[in-house]
């Protein structure tokens, strides 16, 4: 229940930032951003029989970014695969380093979005349990998009959901 105490506080601090906020940015490792926000999921995770797959690059790539903030929107993003699986099933997290970006891949092998959803996850009146709050996924794309980066949710033809946040990439 501690997680699940600490998963809700991050998320009210999320709400909290309804109000535009300038992001605090700082050069940052990303991995260890990844891991903090898989770790308030790990009992739920467990819970549920959910396998972990992550796939890290050798380096760690750097960002310039806010981490409370990044590390609030991964939480988010998370919790939303881990709630579309609550029988179990694949959470797969991949970093991808491209030249000037850098690629953070979740999937999930659960219920994925319905017709129609795909268009308006982000749309904040437009709510369905399966993908969490829409709010919630505006102030993620928020977010992502204040670090000058962009986020994509599209269906994977195995079954689930790919999320895809592309960050600028330091150095």
């Amino acid at each position: 229940a501690a997680e699940a105490e600490k998963i809700e506080k991050t998320l009210e601090d999320l709400f909290s930032f309804v109000e535009q906020v300038k992001p605090e940015c700082e050069t940052t490792h990303l991995i260890p951003l990844i891991h903090k926000s898989l770790l308030l999921h790990f009992s739920a995770l467990k819970e549920r029989g959910i396998k972990q797959m992550l796939l890290l690059p050798d380096i760690d790539p750097e960002v310039h970014v806010d981490p409370r903030l990044i590390q609030q929107a991964l939480v988010h993003l998370i919790r939303n695969s881990v709630e579309a699986m609550p029988q179990g099933g694949e959470l797969g997290i991949e970093v991808q380093v491209q030249d000037s970006e850098v690629w953070i891949i979740i999937r999930d092998s659960g219920r994925g979005l319905g017709e129609g959803q795909a268009g308006h996850v982000t749309d904040p009146f437009y709510t369905t349990k399966m993908i969490g709050t829409g709010m919630g996924l505006t102030l993620v794309k928020r977010i992502i998009e204040d670090h000058g980066g962009r986020l994509s949710l599209d269906n994977r033809s195995a079954g689930g959901v790919r999320a895809t946040v592309v960050l600028p990439r330091v150095g």
